[in-house]
């Protein structure tokens, strides 16, 4: 019988809430949607210069985290390289490796045995020819700087270093699958990716249609420049799920997943809870 009693209150506590609390809830959020109109020319220009500054600083932001993570995979792919680990560790190297960190690094992604041997391959791909390696120098404010060196010159910078920033993992993965180990080709297809600010779908379409062997030459007096903040580019650097893993963000919040009226009976049922003990 108490548990019959406890029960029916709980349930016209929820219909309380039904009756009460949304309709106020909802009648605010009414009130606060109409609001005032402000149709000067000015405000709206400022609104719309507003947008267009918050979308540059988040490709900004996303290619700084961007640029980060493709630094760590160049200097992990280096270290396989340069300390022949792959050829010292025999065929299971991969295995183990991706085993070993994961373990001392368990909730990061990205660090797969597949993925570790693009690193290899990503390493491998962009080292031919002057360039040695990216080398990270310490600044007197603790600042990180990337600086290429060459065979010939150690302080030399390699130009084209910052454009592979600027596109994101799963871009580079694609075109390393259909280079054939062919840097220029490679570079050809990372500069076409943020001139013209493609997806990793329509990239995908270009590389198949022969492009570099007609065109392969046109982008010689290339200017590297953030992704253009409306570009398909731009909206898949942004959401990389390679670099919200390396930034520390797993999972999402939307709050649309909690519907109103089953919040508000939770609600109602903590408060009779709370109140019978």
């Amino acid at each position: 019988m108490t548990y019959r009693r406890e029960s029916f209150r709980c349930k016209v506590l929820c219909q309380w809430a039904r009756n009460n609390i949304i309709p106020d809830v909802y009648n605010i959020r009414n009130k606060m949607s109409k609001g005032i109109t402000i149709i000067d020319s000015q405000y709206k220009e400022w609104i719309a210069e507003l947008s267009k500054r918050y979308r540059q600083s988040q490709v900004k932001a996303a290619v700084k985290v961007n640029t980060e993570m493709l630094r760590f995979y160049w200097s992990l792919g280096r270290d396989i390289v340069q300390y022949s680990l792959d050829n010292k560790y025999g065929s299971q190297f991969y295995g183990v490796l991706s085993s070993d960190l994961r373990r001392e690094l368990p909730d990061v992604s990205g660090l797969s045995e597949r993925n570790l041997r693009y690193m290899k391959d990503f390493y491998l791909l962009y080292s031919q020819g002057n360039a040695i390696l990216p080398q990270v120098v310490a600044k007197s404010d603790d600042a990180i700087q990337p600086q290429v060196v060459a065979k010939s010159d150690e302080t030399a910078v390699v130009p084209w270093i910052e454009d592979l920033f600027q596109v994101p993992w799963g871009h580079h993965r694609l075109i390393m699958d259909k280079v054939d180990g062919n840097r220029d080709k490679a570079l050809f297809f990372v500069r076409k990716a943020i001139k013209e600010g493609w997806s990793r779908d329509m990239l995908l379409n270009f590389i198949s249609t022969n492009l570099y062997e007609r065109e392969g030459k046109a982008l010689n007096n290339f200017t590297s420049t953030l992704p253009k903040p409306m570009s398909d580019l731009a909206n898949e650097i942004t959401k990389d799920p390679y670099n919200f893993a390396f930034a520390g963000i797993t999972g999402k919040y939307n709050h649309t997943t909690i519907p109103p009226l089953a919040f508000w009976c939770a609600r109602a049922k903590t408060i009779f809870l709370l109140n019978i003990h």
